[in-house]
């Protein structure tokens, strides 16, 4: 019956089908949407299946997703075909822009859901990696691993704003980010058992909580530090995913531990 589907498909010029491989485009003429894979299977209007170095774009939602064997539902929105109920296995790697920079996120699986035509939300499991890397003349670049991942994003976001809206992970979690103040650039190395990012104004407020390390790596030796003993960890970003504010807090007073760090990795 898929085999059906999919001769009767190839007719309609919905499908192109090679000896390489196995493609799928809509429309036609400037396609919105584009899957590739070295075989696969699609019932037009309803859902499709594809395997080995799978590539889908959705250019509507504005990213690419890749993986071993993707499938998922076809629907049409104003008239245009978009995929939803997308479930990617094996060596999952979601890349999408953002205003100032690429963001990556690598996984085992990810679900892929339209939330409606505004949101969608994004859902990954298995040795996760999220990378932000920031445009030549940026530089927050930043980067998160943890156990799994749920994510919102803008299906249609303005000029100037992020589609990603908000995300938690959680852990282990391990971050890495850039710090900014009137003195320099410091990089940051924090773990704790989760993690929540939400974007405010311009910028995005990131929450850490949970077994917390916290280390500092500063211009001056006054700007290093490592701090334990801490519950939870925020941290205000701009619109760079700079850090330019850090708050921490504890259960009790006198909990929180810091050192600094003088030269060559003493502390203080």
């Amino acid at each position: 019956m898929k085999a059906l589907t999919l001769l009767v498909a190839a007719g309609l010029g919905g499908i192109v089908i090679a000896q390489t491989g196995f493609t799928y485009r809509s429309p036609k003429l400037d396609p919105r949407l584009i899957i590739t894979g070295k075989s696969g299977w699609v019932e037009l209007d309803k859902s499709f299946e594809v395997t080995g170095g799978v590539k889908l774009e959705s250019k509507t939602d504005k990213f690419v997703l890749t993986g071993d064997r993707v499938s998922g539902d076809l629907a049409k929105e104003n008239k245009k075909t978009v995929a939803d109920h997308i479930r990617a296995r094996g060596a999952v790697k979601l890349v999408q822009e953002q205003k100032n920079g690429n963001l990556t996120v690598k996984a085992a699986e990810a679900d892929y859901d339209l939330v409606d035509a505004t949101l969608a939300k994004l859902a990954m499991r298995g040795n996760l990696s999220l990378d932000f890397l920031a445009t030549p003349e940026k530089s927050g670049n930043s980067d998160v691993t943890a156990k799994s991942l749920e994510a919102i994003f803008k299906r249609k976001p303005g000029k100037d704003e992020d589609s990603l809206v908000a995300f938690n992970v959680t852990g282990p979690v391990s971050y890495t980010g850039i710090s900014v103040s009137e003195k320099g650039k410091s990089t940051i190395t924090a773990r704790a058992d989760r993690m929540s990012y939400e974007t405010k104004g311009e910028g995005a407020e990131m929450k850490l909580s949970g077994n917390i390390y916290f280390d500092q790596k500063g211009p001056e030796d006054e700007d290093s530090a490592d701090v334990t003993g801490a519950q939870s960890v925020t941290l205000t970003l701009n619109k760079s995913k700079e850090v330019v504010r850090i708050r921490m807090s504890s259960e009790g007073i006198g909990k929180i531990v810091t050192k600094i760090k003088k030269k060559g990795g003493e502390r203080a």
